[in-house]
This record gives structure tokens, C-alpha cells and sequence, in this order.
């Protein structure tokens, strides 16, 4: 399953930075194969979402995302809504705004099945409790502000 597994499994600090630089810096089959498996792996063993979400997971599938086609933005969306349903993922979610700003970014996207996964993954997220309300609004107006447009744009287009 290759570099993200070895991310993974390799709680040390160290090694989750070296791991995580070198998927960063994959590209092609090796990056696809990687954000693919990503799900499957979360399914597996619901363990490794605390390791990951604390040694900065989050960070580098954003940062992933921020820069991939929309194929691999599916990949990454399929990993973070496994990630969420596990309470530590989705308080790892929770205080991590630049995963909401990145959701809400995507609803921008023209690819639809990118707009509607991101939709709901912002509703999972609003839905859990009450306070995320409070967190997405911000996220989207740290968005919208640093973009110069209307805050919920990219809801009103």
C-alpha cells in the first residue's frame, strides 16, 4: 500500500514527516495508489485515524488537495468522510480550519461529484454538534475574505 501505509504505521514524528514530504512530493500511479488505499486503510483498523489526525495527516491531505485534479480530490474526500465518522478523526476535523476552508473551497469546483461529496462532508460536520456551525462560518469567511468576494460565494453561484 505503499508510502501512506508506511505514514501510517510508523507513528514516530520523524518518520510521519519524512513519509509525508515524500507523498507530497509523489505523482502519477504512486500518489493515485496512495489516496486510493487511503480509505480502505481507516475502514481496517480504526486506530490508526488518532495517529494520523495527531501527527498532522490532515495538513498534508489539504495540502494534497489543494494542488490535485479532481480525481485525486475524490481519493482524499472518500479518506477524510472515513476519517470523520471516528470521533477522534472528527475532532481532529474540528480543530483543524483548513479542512473546512479546503471543503468549502471545493464547492467552487466544476466537477460535480467533487461539489456533492464536499457538500455533504460539510453537513457530517455541521451535524455533529452544535459549535461546527460556528466553526464552518468562519472557515468560510476566512475564505471568501482572503478571496476579496461576499462571504457563502461560492454557495450563491
Amino acid at each position: 500500500m505503499g508510502h501512506i501505509t508506511a505514514l501510517i504505521l510508523k507513528f514516530g514524528r520523524p518518520n510521519f514527516q519524512r513519509h509525508c514530504q515524500k507523498l507530497l512530493s509523489s505523482e502519477g500511479r504512486e500518489l493515485r495508489r496512495a489516496l486510493f488505499s487511503l480509505k480502505q486503510i481507516f475502514q481496517e483498523d480504526k486506530d490508526l485515524v488518532h495517529g494520523f489526525v495527531a501527527l498532522g495527516g490532515l495538513n498534508c491531505l489539504v495540502q494534497i488537495g489543494n494542488e490535485a485534479d479532481q480525481n485525486y480530490q475524490n481519493y482524499i474526500l472518500r479518506a477524510l468522510g472515513q476519517v470523520m465518522l471516528y470521533v477522534d478523526g472528527m475532532n481532529g476535523v474540528m480543530k483543524h480550519s483548513p479542512t473546512i476552508q479546503w471543503l468549502y473551497s471545493l464547492i467552487a469546483s466544476k466537477y460535480r461529484l467533487v461539489v456533492k461529496t464536499a457538500l455533504k462532508l460539510l453537513l457530517v460536520f455541521v451535524e455533529y454538534c452544535e459549535g461546527n456551525c460556528y466553526l464552518m462560518v468562519s472557515g468560510i469567511r476566512f475564505v471568501d475574505t482572503a478571496r476579496g468576494v461576499v462571504p457563502w460565494n461560492n454557495i450563491m453561484r
